[in-house]
């Protein structure tokens, strides 16, 4: 069996029901998407990271990889707005930061409701 499904089937929020697991994490990821990136998007990471690793006991080691496998491909995806190439060769785009900031902040904080649930 998986480490994931490991720890899915061994947690201590096993016996929670699937329906309050799904109000928490979908109603995190719908404030993620709805509300602006600050402050909402640090909350929500810390209140999920909170609730997995203390409430339902996750290990520290497989929650940190989850999240940095991840959020190598949220970097590089939200590069794409901060470096273009034009006429003038590669350069940075100084508007896309913002963008590229608030786009990892949000994804990031998306991806650590769908970590809970499929760990619980």
């Amino acid at each position: 069996m998986l480490s994931i499904d490991t720890v899915a089937h061994g947690n201590h929020w096993r016996s929670r029901s699937l329906t309050e697991k799904n109000i928490l994490a979908l109603g995190m990821m719908a404030i993620a998407i709805g509300s602006p990136p600050l402050p909402a998007a640090p909350l929500i990471l810390i209140v999920m990271t909170a609730v997995a690793l203390l409430g339902a006991k996750i290990p520290v080691k497989l929650w940190l990889a989850c999240i940095t496998g991840t959020l190598g491909f949220i970097l590089a995806g939200s590069l794409s707005l901060v470096v273009h190439l034009g006429p003038d060769g590669l350069g940075l785009a100084t508007d896309g930061l913002a963008a590229a900031s608030a786009l990892t902040l949000k994804a990031l904080a998306g991806f650590t409701c769908l970590q809970f649930l499929a760990l619980t």
